[in-house]
């Protein structure tokens, strides 16, 4: 076996992308969305000159000339195998002492339990695992419940392809689909490759403003218009912003149209109760997009969703809404045509982030009504490379992690 820290970007993405722990985070490309990072792309070759193991390496430089190595959800590997994995991290516990990197910090894409939300028949990985449980100067932190405990959460939701998905949704995401097509909601598709556009630059605009009004109604920072933009130059057509959007002025049009003719044909009507039931749903959305409409007029984007797709998954990383809209439901055409979209495309499993290990709380909550698979990672482990300045930058680190949490 031998170590590279420079393996080609094709032949690094052609191993993760086609192994079972492939992740978004371990993709050669993420380390150009995390260019403030310095990287590096690891493996370890059989003598055979065959790749067995890869991990994306980001380098964060500290003060008084130390730094700090971050694998994110990785490496990718067969942990099972404890001769690898001792020779990559004992070959790169070498490369961080000479980088000065006091931490090397990783928390791969193995998992202890995974199980569809609603039938809890557990798959575990523990018994392909001992590897990593075997290491020596590595530090477990545990199966952390708190969602901000770790640099990615334990806890993560999403929904796989089977033939019988749609049918098999809790019948509240399809009702809920349904009511906001009935307001005229319809699906709007920016791929990566197209943010350069003037079209592309006006979906852009709209994206961010989407996600600032969901930062200023949780109360949280979030990221800005140029990470997006950024996502999209990375990952081009495998980046794709999903939007719902609504043209306000013409559906306060049509369903006064559509009021006035029911109304007339209630006057001739010899059975008139299904017609009343009817008058009375327009009746109520005609009244909420006159008032709507004294704020917004023509098309509006309400909500959105940007996801990119990598090996066989794609992760729904970040999603906005606007608030003066809660009440059409946008979320639920949002997600089910953005699990259509992936499935008719061949990717057989869309994740939709990280939840609280207790999978209570009001995200954890929404996402509970797709009766997703919920899967528990193995978490996070430190691995020190100078004793005591390692402890100290980790209880530094993990003062910060709490104080923005607390924030």
């Amino acid at each position: 076996m031998h170590f590279s820290i420079n393996v080609p970007e094709k032949e690094f993405d052609e191993f993760a992308s086609h192994h079972e722990y492939c992740n978004l985070l371990q993709s050669a490309k993420w380390r150009e969305v995390k260019n403030n990072w310095d990287s590096l792309l690891t493996g370890v070759y059989d003598d055979n000159n065959q790749l067995m193991m890869v991990g994306l390496v980001l380098i964060k430089k500290l003060p008084l000339g130390l730094s700090l190595f971050y694998i994110p959800r990785g490496p990718v590997c067969d942990f099972s195998d404890k001769e690898l994995v001792s020779f990559y991290f004992k070959e790169l516990r070498k490369l961080a002492r000479k980088y000065r990197a006091v931490l090397i910090k990783f928390d791969p894409s193995s998992y202890y339990h995974r199980y569809q939300l609603s039938k809890g028949e557990d798959e575990t990985d523990m018994n392909k695992l001992q590897g990593l449980f075997d290491l020596d100067s590595a530090d477990y932190l545990g199966r952390t419940t708190d969602m901000y405990a770790t640099a990615q959460p334990r806890f993560h939701m999403g929904v796989e392809y089977t033939p019988t998905w749609k049918k098999d949704l809790p019948r509240v995401c399809l009702k809920s689909q349904r009511a906001a097509i009935r307001k005229g909601c319809q699906i709007e598709i920016l791929s990566g490759d197209q943010i350069d556009t003037p079209k592309g630059k006006e979906l852009m605009d709209r994206f961010a403003f989407l996600m600032n009004e969901t930062g200023d109604r949780k109360g949280i920072h979030l990221r800005d218009e140029s990470y997006f933009e950024k996502m999209c130059h990375v990952y081009k057509d495998h980046c794709h912003i999903f939007f719902v959007k609504v043209d306000v002025s013409k559906m306060r049009f049509d369903l006064q149209k559509r009021l006035d003719e029911l109304n007339a044909q209630l006057e001739t009507s010899k059975s008139p109760r299904k017609l009343k039931q009817e008058i009375d749903t327009v009746s109520k959305d005609l009244d909420e997009f006159k008032k709507l409409e004294e704020k917004y007029h023509g098309v509006q984007y309400i909500a959105g969703c940007l996801q990119i797709e990598f090996g066989k998954y794609v992760e729904l990383i970040y999603a906005g809404m606007n608030e003066d809209f809660r009440k059409f439901h946008p979320y639920y055409h949002l997600y089910l045509s953005e699990f259509e979209w992936c499935f008719d495309h061949g990717y057989p499993y869309a994740t939709l982030g990280g939840v609280e290990g207790t999978l209570e709380g009001p995200l954890a909550n929404f996402k509970k009504q797709f009766d997703p698979i919920v899967t528990e990672f193995v978490g996070e482990f430190d691995m020190k490379t100078f004793p005591v300045v390692s402890k100290l930058v980790i209880a530094k680190y993990r003062q910060l992690r709490q104080a923005q949490h607390d924030e």
